[in-house]
């Protein structure tokens, strides 16, 4: 069998103790970020996969985040539907760790408030309003609730039809289809909501679907991202503020990975730090040195081969 030289495995066994530490985080209620940074080719795709993994065994909900996510406001409505309805089709869990597992949260949250209703002899509509506490004071929070409780209703009815509709109108991408279901669905609301605001919500679905949270992962398409400034480097540069916005806002149980090659840290940094020079008036520079660091310290390396190495396994 190949092996690395002892250094590297070392170096990579590092890495894996710091992002195994970081969703133990994430499951006890922290909400953080970490840049998992490294060349291609060197076990930066099989660390996101562990970390998938690891996050289904910590009862944690994942969600992939194309990297190139483009979330300006010229962007269309039917844009903003596909959008939507790309990030919730790729919601996993242990249960269904390949994604499209919406549905899951929904009867397991169904399944948590009919246990509720028997055990303290309280009302449906009391014991989805507790459930929901938190999601009701979010953007977005009312249509979900409009769209849990007509699940929930229809779970207790084992209306199979019913809770699908329920199910779609959250994760179905065309917009005709959300206006055709009832208007007092979520999913044209969710359109409406800023990155930040759809990270936070969900995180909170989460956990009251009786998981510990949220891990979002970056995923790379094609290539790198490119060295100059453009609609890449700032489509992720959104990413990360948005990111950073949620859990400023008090989003709890969310970690996000982000994969990039080292160039691309320096490319984002760069944007970010021109971002926070234009916004600050006074102390701008020492405010963006500041954000820099702090960004800084959430990298992962993930160490890349050595001579020795290549000797090693020819």
């Amino acid at each position: 069998m190949k092996r690395w030289t002892s250094a590297t495995e070392m170096s990579h066994s590092v890495a894996i103790e710091e992002l195994l530490f970081f969703i133990e985080r994430v499951a006890n209620g922290a909400a953080t970020l970490r840049f998992l940074c490294g060349e291609p080719g060197f076990g930066i795709s099989l660390l996101v996969r562990m970390a998938s993994q690891r996050a289904h065994a910590r009862n944690l909900v994942t969600l992939t985040v194309p990297m190139d996510l483009d979330w300006g406001e010229e962007l269309s409505v039917q844009g903003r539907a596909d959008l939507v309805g790309k990030l919730m089709r790729s919601i996993a869990t242990a249960q269904k760790p390949n994604g499209k597992a919406i549905d899951v949260l929904f009867r397991r949250f169904a399944e948590r408030c009919a246990a509720d209703v028997s055990a303290f002899h309280k009302s449906p509509a009391s014991v989805l309003e507790n459930a929901t506490r938190e999601i009701i004071l979010l953007p977005g929070g009312p249509g979900l609730i409009a769209s849990l409780s007509s699940y929930c209703d229809a779970f207790e009815k084992k209306d199979r039809n019913r809770m699908k509709d329920a199910v779609r109108s959250v994760a179905s991408a065309p917009l005709q289809e959300v206006r055709e279901i009832d208007g007092s669905f979520s999913g044209s609301a969710l359109l409406e909501l800023a990155p930040a605001n759809l990270l936070h919500l969900l995180s909170a679905l989460a956990r009251a679907c009786d998981y510990d949270g949220l891990l979002v992962i970056g995923e790379k398409k094609s290539g790198s991202l490119p060295a100059e400034r453009d609609a890449g480097s700032n489509a992720f540069g959104t990413i990360v503020e948005s990111i950073e916005q949620a859990i400023h806002d008090g989003a709890s149980g969310l970690g996000v990975i982000l994969p990039m090659r080292p160039g691309e840290m320096e490319t984002v940094l760069e944007d970010l730090g021109h971002r926070d020079r234009a916004r600050s008036t006074d102390h701008g520079s020492n405010e963006a040195d500041e954000h820099h660091m702090a960004l800084t310290r959430m990298m992962i390396s993930v160490p890349a081969l050595t001579v020795a190495d290549f000797a090693e396994v020819g």
